[in-house]
């Protein structure tokens, strides 16, 4: 997403105004937890004020795909967030090619902050059993016969009298 700075530089214009669907390279969501991006768009301006350092204000919002981290399916996530950055840094004038921005990097390093750390599907339940597998609380382990851990800590108390 490239965004011409003519005007704000030569002082014609004090912001630009964006309103535009992004799209996110593969690439960059091979290096991510995030499985796809869907509906990506961002609302809002790019100013300058003076000698003020740039600044983007805006919303972006979209869907991100992501694993649910008990079950491994593919989850959407929507976000939604208010930008308000300054385009100062060193990063940023590196950026900036003849008189040209790429918002690309930047908003794809506001999209990362939006991925939460754990996602559940809302309609399942965490599974309790499986294929030769099943959770049990510590009092059915307890009075369980097939408690593998009794014989051990048999072994231990008699070790601990001697």
């Amino acid at each position: 997403m490239i965004i011409d700075l003519e005007q704000i530089i030569t002082g014609k214009k004090e912001e630009i105004c964006i309103n535009s669907n992004i799209e996110i390279p593969i690439t960059f969501l091979e290096k991510s937890s995030i499985c796809k991006l869907k509906d990506v768009y961002f609302e809002g301006k790019i100013k300058s004020i003076y000698d003020l350092p740039l600044k983007l204000e805006g919303i972006l919002k979209g869907t991100m795909v992501l694993k649910d981290d008990i079950t491994l399916e593919e989850v959407e996530y929507n976000f939604n967030t208010l930008v308000d950055e300054e385009l100062e840094n060193d990063e940023t004038q590196q950026l900036i090619i003849d008189n040209k921005l790429d918002l690309l990097n930047i908003i794809w390093q506001l999209i990362q902050v939006e991925v939460p750390s754990k996602v559940h599907k809302d309609n399942t339940s965490p599974l309790l059993s499986g294929n030769g597998w099943k959770l049990i609380s510590e009092e059915d382990l307890d009075n369980s016969k097939n408690n593998a851990f009794k014989d051990l800590d048999q072994l231990l108390e008699r070790k601990e009298t001697k």
